[in-house]
């Protein structure tokens, strides 16, 4: 079946709850229907096929270093003895979710410059908690080990003036008539639960105190015993935007450099972490309305190395300013929903937002 992900930005104190994108990029797709036109008489930006040096995204075009986007694997050996353990992931009922959340300057404010303390706890009252990246961790900051339980991840965290993030994996039950999952965020200045059908369509940012730190949650569905889905993350500014494929599991797939221009596309080029081209990028993407900010969606597609549509990407942005990098997070999924035409990339301001995936 088909579902799809309402990827809902929510931000508050600065900028208001956006009801989708008006007035605001626009521009005319890919703009062809079936049957599938040739990939070479489509334009991709100017981008070619060829491979890459293994640097191919580590800088902004200011030159400003791509920095903690890759992150380091986190070990769950200590709660493999757990029941709980066994359980979720021998059952093959069970149901995967990924969730990553970043907290801190995700985007650095040069006047205010203060850090965010977060230390916490992830609680899940179903299933397990797997954690499988940590981004910018340092010093004494860590998952707190030895685990008390495979239900629950803590972790010390003091960001200063950039941010830290950790990559979760929830594996729990379907909802039914009697049983509902419910997954709590706990932090001294932020707290959260949420249900399963949010962690289906998260993808928010919200600005947590006076000094510009936030919280930017996301997460989906994901398919399991295969890799057909996972996230992206990584810098939006200057009329580029740059990061990381990152797979559900934690590891990093690729690279990713492209630009957007003034008429609402975007277009880019992805290659693995030695510059090996897998495919390009393209899309459509607009400013929310009423955000009074640089704040917006994108909508697109990836391909294969023959330049064939695989699969859907999507998530919001915050523009840089004044010479910093911005930020980007969404999803990927491979395939299509039912009527969705990968060579006519609608208007994300049509679907507020909206990323599809096939389960």
């Amino acid at each position: 079946m088909y579902r799809w992900f309402i990827l809902a930005l929510s931000v508050s104190v600065l900028f208001l709850t956006p009801g989708g994108c008006g007035g605001g990029g626009g521009g005319g797709g890919v703009g062809y229907g079936a049957p599938p036109p040739d990939p070479g008489l489509i334009d991709w930006g100017d981008y070619n096929t060829s491979d890459e040096a293994s640097g191919y995204a580590a800088k902004s075009v200011t030159g400003v270093k791509l920095s903690g986007e890759e992150g380091v694997a986190e070990t769950n050996d200590d709660i493999m003895s757990d029941p709980d353990y066994n359980d979720a992931m021998t059952d093959p009922s069970r149901v995967f979710y990924q969730l990553r959340i970043d907290w801190g300057q995700v985007v650095k404010d040069a006047v205010y410059e203060k850090g965010l303390k977060f230390s916490g706890s992830l609680t899940t009252d179903q299933g397990i908690i797997l954690v499988t990246r940590l981004y910018r961790f340092d010093g004494e900051e860590a998952v707190v080990h030895p685990r008390t339980g495979a239900k629950t991840v803590e972790w010390k965290s003091s960001t200063g003036n950039h941010w830290d993030g950790i990559y979760f994996t929830i594996v729990t039950r379907p909802d039914d008539a009697y049983t509902q999952t419910h997954v709590t965020l706990d932090t001294v200045d932020y707290d959260r639960t949420f249900t399963l059908d949010e962690l289906e369509a998260i993808n928010e940012t919200n600005v947590v105190d006076q000094y510009s730190n936030k919280v930017c949650i996301h997460g989906s569905k994901v398919k399991r015993d295969v890799i057909a889905d996972g996230m992206v993350a990584g810098y939006w500014a200057e009329g580029e935007w740059i990061g990381r494929w990152i797979n559900h599991d934690g590891t990093l797939a690729g690279q990713f450099k492209g630009h957007y221009d003034p008429d609402g596309q975007i277009f880019g080029k992805l290659v693995d972490m030695g510059g090996t081209f897998k495919g390009m990028l393209k899309g459509r993407w607009c400013y929310i309305t009423h955000t009074n900010g640089p704040i917006g969606w994108f909508l697109g597609i990836y391909t294969n190395e023959i330049l064939e549509p695989v699969g859907i990407l999507g998530g919001h942005f915050i523009e840089g300013y004044g010479g910093e990098v911005g930020h980007l997070r969404g999803v990927w999924h491979e395939g299509f929903p039912y009527g969705f035409d990968p060579y006519d990339v609608p208007d994300p301001g049509d679907y507020k937002g909206t990323t599809p995936v096939s389960l």
